[in-house]
C-alpha cells in the first residue's frame, strides 16, 4: 500500500464522518475545514475562512489531522 493510498483512507474516514480536518501543503498552504467532496486523485475540503479549496493528494506535505481549535493565546 502506498502512502497516496493510506492518505486516500484517512481522507476517506475523515469525509464519511463529516470530521473538521487541518492539512498542511507542500507550498507551505494549510486548510481547516470539512471534506465536502472526494475523488481518487483529489478532494475538496470547504475551509473555514477561504472557501472550498481543491487538493490534490500528492500536494499534501503531511498526513492530515483532525482539525483543534486553539485557544487565543496558545
Amino acid at each position: 500500500m502506498t502512502p497516496e493510498d493510506i492518505e486516500f483512507k484517512r481522507v476517506e474516514y475523515f469525509f464519511k464522518r463529516k470530521v473538521k480536518v487541518h492539512i498542511l501543503k507542500k507550498d507551505g498552504r494549510s486548510f481547516n475545514g470539512l471534506i465536502v467532496e472526494l475523488s481518487n486523485d483529489f478532494f475538496v475540503i470547504q475551509d473555514r475562512l477561504k472557501g472550498k479549496q481543491f487538493v490534490l493528494f500528492s500536494e499534501l506535505e503531511k498526513p492530515i489531522k483532525i482539525f483543534t481549535k486553539r485557544e487565543v493565546g496558545e
